[in-house]
């Protein structure tokens, strides 16, 4: 895989992901919420890979959202580059969970929720289009409380 690296609005990318899944949050009384900081206007990275790694992370996030929760995208410019905030009200996940989310063909167990229907494959994947950027994702996480999965990207990715 390679990166197409453009220069693109992080604000209308969350948007235009939020536009997609408010549908699915709806039918669970989710409410999707997103704070992009005012001073980050563009970046320059791979705008498809970049959606996609938001479009993950929210899905999961209104998946394991109990009904009438809410989820929160916050974007803020980040030393040399952004900070990716997808916070959830969900079950949250813990301790040892965390430290598999992103491996492949892996599935949290989660016995508040129904069984997740999916591959196991799309934390893996948001995993390496974040470091294809040359940056990181992590998890922080709750039992019971809620999740938060963090990533940063640089204002200007030349990989």
């Amino acid at each position: 895989m390679e990166l197409n690296v453009e220069k693109f609005s992080i604000s209308s990318s969350v948007s235009e992901v939020k536009t997609l899944l408010t549908p699915l949050a709806s039918k669970k009384s989710i409410q999707i919420l997103s704070m992009v900081d005012e001073k980050l206007t563009t970046i320059r990275a791979d705008r498809t890979k970049f959606k996609q790694i938001l479009y993950n992370l929210v899905d999961n996030a209104i998946k394991f959202t109990p009904e009438g929760g809410h989820v929160i995208v916050d974007a803020r410019v980040w030393e040399d580059g952004v900070k990716i905030t997808i916070k959830d009200t969900g079950v949250g996940i813990s301790e040892e969970e965390t430290r598999k989310v992103f491996q492949p063909f892996t599935q949290l167990e989660n016995s508040e929720l129904e069984k997740q229907v999916g591959t196991g494959l799309g934390l893996f994947l948001v995993k390496k289009f974040v470091e294809m950027h040359a940056c990181r994702i992590w998890v922080e996480s709750e039992f019971g409380e809620g999740s938060k999965f963090i990533f940063t990207i640089p204002l200007n990715s030349n990989n």
